[in-house]
């Protein structure tokens, strides 16, 4: 996500990112990833970044939640 609308003035919507990994001592292994334009316009910076957040947990977090309990009990 960037406060500069990606360089993309013509409808002046933030790019969402983000990457979910295992993360360990000695791993680093993605899971998934998220790449999208955001539905509205944010008016500033911290809503852009508060909507990306919601848009990776709600698209990866939460699903991910059951694999977690199945490979971690």
């Amino acid at each position: 996500m960037d406060a500069d609308w990606a360089s993309d003035r013509s409808d002046y919507k933030s790019t969402t990112g983000g990457l979910l990994v295992l993360l360990g001592p000695n791993t680093f292994f993605p899971l998934c990833f998220l790449a999208q334009k955001q539905t509205a316009v944010s008016t500033s910076t911290p809503e852009a970044e508060i909507v990306a957040m919601l848009q990776m947990l709600k698209n990866h977090g939460v699903p991910s939640m059951d694999f977690l309990d199945i490979m971690f009990g």
